[in-house]
């Protein structure tokens, strides 16, 4: 049988665990966020640096986070820190609230940002679909017609005494390959040629271009005080760009109108559920 002495012993011997048991707990609470850094009496603490080590080093993995790396942003913190307090200082309460507003927006944003990722799900992009908008946008992948042009042109052809010769001469030309062949006595005249691709056709030269097909030429044109008369020489269609080029970019897009789609669908059964009413502005 244990004497009084014995399980006085065994108590306070259970006492002094318990009080170090409290103590190490106490001791582990009070260091579970320790200060690493003050700043004018603001404390930057381990949670935040552990953070910022994160945030920034996440691009580069496999970088090995030393103390001098830690030291350089825990430094960066620090500089932050002195400058949004001096920031703030300098702000009266219109600019405070102003910035409490961007603030409370891009916690909203990132609280969006969440729940899309948990909630939406949009569906994948098949190989069929992806083959399909090729195909039906041939053009926005550089298929175009490539027209070459041929022009001749008369500069103050309307205020020649001869304009109505000029005019009928003109007119009676019926290819283009005859232009330079035209003869107009004492009257100068130039045989352009050129693409629709160039960038300095005027915009009624270029309707005009676009309205003329391959081995046509149009009726007599009138450009301020000059005539003249455009021909399509040929044409040539420039393919697009292989579908192996465009691939990613198509799936890009497609996830992207996917995406959409489906935060639609979900956003408009969310309202369905929810009790929203939208208050009048006052007149």
């Amino acid at each position: 049988m244990l004497s009084l002495r014995s399980i006085s012993l065994c108590f306070a011997s259970l006492s002094v665990c318990l009080l170090a048991a409290c103590s190490k707990q106490q001791t582990e609470q009070a260091v579970v966020d320790p200060v690493v850094a003050t700043v004018n009496g603001s404390n930057i603490l381990q949670s935040q640096l552990d953070f910022e080590l994160e945030r920034t080093l996440s691009n580069v993995p496999d970088i090995f986070v030393d103390e001098r790396v830690k030291g350089r942003v825990l430094d960066s913190l620090v500089l932050s820190q002195l400058m949004a307090q001096l920031q703030s200082s300098g702000m009266d309460e219109s600019e405070l609230s102003e910035l409490d507003k961007e603030v409370a927006a891009f916690r909203q944003k990132k609280l969006v940002e969440r729940y899309i990722r948990n909630h939406v799900e949009a569906s994948p992009v098949t190989k069929q679909q992806v083959q399909d908008y090729y195909q039906n946008n041939l053009d926005e992948f550089g298929q175009k017609d490539i027209k070459f042009w041929r022009r001749i042109r008369v500069e103050g052809a309307t205020n020649h005494p001869e304009a109505q010769n000029i005019a009928k001469t003109l007119s009676a030309v019926a290819s283009s390959s005859h232009f330079k062949q035209v003869t107009l006595a004492g009257v100068n005249f130039v045989v352009t040629e050129g693409t629709n691709e160039q960038d300095n056709l005027s915009p009624t030269f270029a309707k005009l271009l676009n309205a003329t097909n391959s081995g046509q030429i149009s009726d007599l044109q009138i450009d301020g005080n000059a005539m003249y008369r455009l021909a399509v020489t040929k044409t040539y269609l420039q393919p697009a760009k292989p579908l192996n080029q465009v691939k990613r970019e198509i799936q890009k897009r497609l996830s992207q109108q996917a995406w959409k789609r489906a935060i639609k669908a979900h956003g408009d059964k969310l309202r369905a559920q929810a009790d929203i009413s939208l208050v009048p502005e006052a007149s």
